[in-house]
């Protein structure tokens, strides 16, 4: 009996509680105007329909004698879901990105999901995992609480303690967000990362660039595979949106046509695919040595086309005095010529400067045009 009541109650929470939230959700994120009402409604919505749901479900008489037993499949799809969520955006850094991570296991939310990527509110999924897991459990412990209750507090504690840990890591990072969301909102701020999914090629109000008038390109098939860096995403992202007009039947919003033919996988990864055959053309800084030598190993010739300039711009905290600082005194910082700021005219204070990862296109570019033959 046990068997059946853990398979029916998976069953149940990765399949009814989704769809039977994500109706509701999805209508009031269209319906409401504001960031704020459409968070509060999800998280309301998502929790009453899954705590009545669940309250109906706890009252059910085949469940297992003990808290543990009984509860803990009650718990692992939501937690299991938000988990998913938790862990790409703790592996991309966006809340854009890290839906198209969960889409691709979360396919029961499918409508909320719709409505999500129509309205531009990511936020709002994450919102609606949290009050799917509070109020499955919940609603749950309310529903058992009749004869016969089941046995054995400790296996309700370790539960119930389980998924306040979920929705703690989870709240962390919702906090994080905000805080970084506020932060950037000041005048002074500015952000080290672009949110890729406000410049994703044929996603309904995207930020990219749209010609003014018709094209004189037009590529309906044998698409080119085109990546790049981040910061070049919403060059080739437009390009793309621009000139690829797929035929009747494959519409060119669908996920899989951008994730095959206007991926970023930033500069790296880009050459990586680019000298393996994965992709056609690559929007990058110029190729580090070893990315020279990489590409002559696997005997494919780089052939580059400059497309643009860009300037290097360092900056230093706002209590820094210093205001300025010339190119040899950069190159002496990075060469560990120059330690401390009051070498400068600055603070007694160690120097800490930033660099990106070997092989990006930004490190790449400050060894050859800034560094030249000084070791950083």
């Amino acid at each position: 009996m046990s068997v059946w009541y853990h398979v029916k109650t998976v069953l149940f929470g990765l399949l009814v509680i989704p769809v039977a939230v994500s109706v509701p959700v999805a209508f009031a994120v269209g319906s409401l105007e504001g960031q704020w009402p459409q968070l509060v409604a999800a998280a309301v919505l998502a929790l009453v329909v899954s705590l009545a749901l669940s309250a109906a479900w706890g009252r059910r008489r085949d469940r297992p004698a003990t808290w543990l037993a009984a509860l803990l499949p009650v718990a692992a799809a939501p937690a299991a879901f938000l988990l998913v969520w938790v862990v790409g955006y703790a592996a991309t850094g966006g809340l854009g990105s890290t839906l198209d991570v969960f889409s691709t296991v979360g396919w029961p939310y499918l409508i909320l999901l719709v409505g999500v990527q129509l309205m531009g509110l990511p936020l709002v999924v994450p919102v609606t995992l949290a009050g799917v897991l509070a109020g499955s459990v919940g609603g749950w412990v309310l529903g058992a609480r009749r004869e016969p209750v089941p046995a054995g507090r400790r296996g309700l504690a370790i539960v119930a303690g389980g998924c306040a840990v979920v929705l703690a890591v989870s709240g962390v990072q919702l906090g994080q967000h905000a805080a970084v969301a506020a932060l950037l909102a000041g005048d002074e701020a500015m952000s080290d990362e672009v949110d890729l999914y406000e410049y994703r090629p044929f996603e309904p109000g995207n930020r990219l660039v749209t010609p003014d008038r018709p094209v004189s390109l037009a590529i309906g098939e044998d698409f080119p595979r085109l990546d790049g860096a981040t910061a070049l995403y919403p060059v080739y992202g437009a390009i793309g949106q621009a000139v690829y007009q797929p035929p009747a039947g494959r519409e060119p919003d669908q996920p899989g046509f951008v994730d095959r033919y206007l991926p970023c996988s930033t500069t790296s990864q880009a050459y990586d695919r680019l000298i393996g055959g994965e992709a056609d053309a690559i929007f990058v800084a110029q190729p580090s040595r070893r990315q020279l030598d990489r590409a002559a190993g696997a005997g494919v010739e780089l052939d580059l086309h400059p497309i643009g300039r860009e300037a290097f711009v360092f900056f230093v905290h706002a209590d820094n005095p210093v205001s300025g600082l010339s190119l040899d005194q950069v190159r002496d910082i990075y060469s560990h010529r120059i330690t401390n700021w009051r070498e400068l005219g600055g603070p007694d204070e160690p120097i800490v400067a930033f660099q990106r990862p070997e092989g990006s296109g930004s490190q790449t570019a400050l060894l050859a045009l800034v560094m030249g033959d000084r070791a950083p």
